[in-house]
């Protein structure tokens, strides 16, 4: 994860994406899905980075489905939460959904998840915005403080 994200190991996200495909395989009803999104990162670390690794993701993702992905949420704050508190992590961002035309249900995919807080800011929006149904899903978790050795 850590050449994916921050060395521009763009290769690796065909092999993170598979197995993420191949995971809500047995775990959802996959052909439900009318359209896959992402958790957009921020202009400046789409370009330290060379790509939005969510984007990346999802891309890779929505060809192995044979499921449309587009841009359905718009970031409306400018700072990252990597480096911040739990505390900090758990405000989230703010996210902007899309107007949708339909419900539809939506795929939103992210690369990694730390509290969850962004993902549900996510799901939120795009409830607001006319989705049924939101399903989440993240290729990595970072594990609770406790858990952590």
């Amino acid at each position: 994860m850590l050449g994916f994200k921050y060395r521009n190991h763009r290769a690796l996200a065909v092999l993170f994406a598979d197995r993420l495909v191949a995971v809500l395989r047995t775990s959802i009803e996959i052909e439900s899905i009318d359209v896959l999104t992402w958790v957009p990162t921020t202009r400046e670390r789409r370009t330290a980075r060379g790509h939005d690794q969510a984007e990346t993701l999802a891309r890779f993702m929505g060809r192995s489905l044979g499921v449309p992905v587009r841009k359905l949420l718009v970031r409306e704050t400018t700072g990252h939460q990597t480096g911040q508190s739990r505390e900090s992590r758990l405000v989230g961002v703010s996210l902007r959904a899309r107007s949708l035309n339909i419900p539809t249900t939506i795929l939103v995919v992210d690369d990694v998840v730390t509290t969850g807080a962004t993902m549900r800011i996510a799901q939120r929006a795009l409830y607001e915005a006319g989705a049924i149904r939101v399903i989440c899903a993240a290729v990595a978790s970072t594990p609770a403080p406790a858990r952590r050795r």
